[in-house]
């Protein structure tokens, strides 16, 4: 048998000692990364976009696509999901889809249920939250007879035309059995009270609110001194919604989500996708 010769033995020993570093320096490398990654991840799970820093953020995860992530944020008792881009510089409000396959990606961040000791009927009294009963209080069109627990409140102005859209898709959700109540605020700056005012005082409220909204007529009134208090009343209720969440925009719905029984607002809710988040159907 012919043994190999000194220069064949350092060759392979070379070789396997080129081995045994690239090998060691991949494990280094893959640990380096993933305590990098874990390092990332702890940071961005510390800090939310500064606009959310200061308030009560309830959950956040990564969507898994377009690098956004999920905010579920609770104020004065009404939850919001936004969701932030990986930067921090960008919010966004509303309903996300895969653009791919059409899911709605919302649904997988929806607030969580009520705990099995919190009541989430909303045909009890008791089980109405401080805010229905808050919204239900404030000066507006009823359109359906529920009770303030099945009752969808939408925030407008009514020179708004995303109002509009948004009060042309209910239709089909009002013939249906859906209950809203229109709340007129005059958000988008000064000289929108004689409009307003005309939707609150007219003899029939519903049909002024109607040739409003449908650009059928634009009525105008004087606002009595009670009338002008309601819409302000309003829009305080508006603006302290949305202080610390967001920028204001209208229309923005108020309603009980009915999978978790919890307040929750939308904003920006005029397309028919929205509108299924809210109603359910």
């Amino acid at each position: 048998m012919t043994r190999p010769s000194s220069i064949a033995v350092r060759q392979a020993s070379r070789i396997r000692q080129q081995y045994l570093l690239r090998l060691s320096g991949g494990l280094i490398l893959g640990a380096l990364g993933l305590t990098l990654l874990a390092q990332s991840s702890a940071s961005q799970a510390a800090d939310p976009p500064p606009m959310l820093a200061k308030q009560h953020i309830l959950e956040q995860k990564p969507v898994g696509l377009g690098g956004l992530i999920a905010y579920r944020v609770e104020k004065e008792g009404k939850e919001v999901v936004l969701y932030g881009t990986a930067d921090r510089k960008v919010l966004i409000s509303g309903v996300i889809w895969n653009a791919e396959t059409g899911e709605n990606l919302s649904d997988r961040f929806a607030p969580k249920p009520a705990r099995p000791n919190e009541s989430n009927n909303a045909n009890a009294s008791t089980a109405i939250p401080p805010q229905m009963r808050e919204l239900a209080k404030l000066s507006g069109v009823q359109e359906g007879v529920a009770d303030p627990a099945r009752t969808v409140y939408i925030v407008f102005d009514p020179r708004c035309p995303h109002c509009h859209t948004l009060y042309r898709n209910t239709r089909s959700y009002v013939a249906a059995g859906h209950s809203i109540k229109w709340l007129p605020a005059t958000v988008l700056g000064d000289g929108g009270e004689p409009l307003a005012a005309a939707i609150l005082q007219g003899q029939a409220p519903r049909q002024i609110l109607d040739a409003v909204m449908t650009g059928a007529s634009r009525p105008t009134m004087t606002p009595s001194p009670s009338t002008s208090n309601a819409l302000a009343a309003n829009r305080d209720f508006f603006f302290s919604a949305f202080r610390g969440v967001g920028n204001p925009g209208v229309p923005t719905a108020f309603y009980l989500d009915r999978k978790t029984g919890r307040p929750r607002m939308m904003p920006g809710a005029s397309d028919p996708a929205s509108l299924q988040e809210i109603f359910g159907s």
